[in-house]
Formats: C-alpha cells, structure tokens, sequence
C-alpha cells in the first residue's frame, strides 16, 4: 500500500485484519506498529491498536517536517507482518527564503567600470510552513515587489539569467505571474547606492 502527505497535513489511516480461514473481519484484533524511520521527527500517534467491529484499526500519522521522504511502517498481528510506506511531500507555499545573492555589494570605490555590475540578483525560494522548498508549485504569482530606498525591480524570472523579452518565464515591472518548476525564482535590481530591502 503507497500513501502520499504533506508536512502541513496529519492524517489518520485505515488497516484491515481478516480471519485468514474465512476471510471475514476479524474484530478485537491487537495490531502493533512500528515506524522504521528514526532519523526524522516523524510519529506514529500510537504504536499499538486495536480493530473495531468490522476489522478496522486506525492510527494516526505526524508527518514531520522532512519532505521528499518514504516512511516505512511495519504492522504486526500475531504471526503477520505487513509492511506498507507513507511518502511525504512539501506543503502548500506559506514563506518566502531568500537563499542567494549575487553581486549584492554596491562599488565601495574599488572596482573598474568593467568589474561593476549593472544589477543585482537575488535567488528566492517558495517554501512550506517547514522550510521546505516547494517544488511542485510551478506558477508563481508576484502581488507586488518594492524596494526600501533609490533603485530599481528591472525583473524577476523563473531562470538564472535576465531576459525580460522571455515572456514565458520572466515579468517586468512589480507583478505578474512566472511559470516555474523547481519553486525558485529570482529578483534583479537595478544598481543603486546605499542599502535596499526588498519587499515581496
């Protein structure tokens, strides 16, 4: 059995036992689990259940906060042991992280004309409640970008590069939408003096 989550998400989940004689519910049943996973700050909400009336026991599951992880839990009746995997993914965007800059220091007098840069850029990833990249979130929709002084938003693409002309995965100006894949996109500010906070 495959079953997919997120780390926003606790959900509850479904086991049946039946009598392997004649295939019916087998209720009262103790089913212990077990998660294999140690190195996560994944749970189980209890490691031992019992079914109900019609065969059923149900646990609940604490996703964590690790995404892109397959989690193996084991469940044990009697002499049985059935082995099933629970894969949790990134949750819905929630922050924003900026996790790069690149020539995000103004000239301080020391750099050739060839050396100075016209713009800086600034790599910023969509992440979950957990900090986890979200990268299935393939359009990104800017409201609004501003600057806390002088300066420039010249662009922002869903590319490493500066290509306004490139409609399908830039946008000039201080919104619109970008088509990504990875979750990640990247704001290029105009050379400017002094220090600039950015709002998005």
């Amino acid at each position: 059995t495959s079953n997919t989550t997120d780390v926003d998400s606790s959900p509850t989940y479904s086991l049946g036992v039946n009598n392997s004689t004649t295939a019916n519910a087998f209720s009262g049943a103790t089913v212990d689990l077990n998660l294999n996973n140690t190195d996560t700050d994944a749970s189980l909400g209890s490691q031992t259940v019992e079914t109900n009336e019609s065969g059923i026991a149900t646990f609940d599951f604490n996703p964590g906060s690790a995404a892109d992880t397959d989690y193996n839990v084991t469940a044990t009746v009697g002499d049985v042991t059935k082995n099933f995997t629970i894969t949790v993914d990134a949750g819905p965007a929630d922050q924003l992280n900026v996790v790069a800059t690149e020539n995000a220091v103004a000239n301080d007098g020391n750099l050739t004309d060839d050396e100075e840069v016209e713009f800086a850029t600034v790599k910023t990833s969509v992440e979950d409640s957990a900090g986890n990249n979200v990268t299935s979130k393939e359009t990104i929709t800017i409201d609004s970008i501003g600057l806390s002084t002088s300066g420039t938003i010249i662009g922002v693409s869903a590319a490493d590069d500066h290509d306004t002309s490139d409609t399908n995965n830039d946008i000039s100006g201080n919104s619109g939408d970008i088509n990504a894949t990875n979750g990640v996109f990247y704001v290029y500010v105009s050379k400017s003096t002094g220090t600039q906070d950015i709002t998005v």
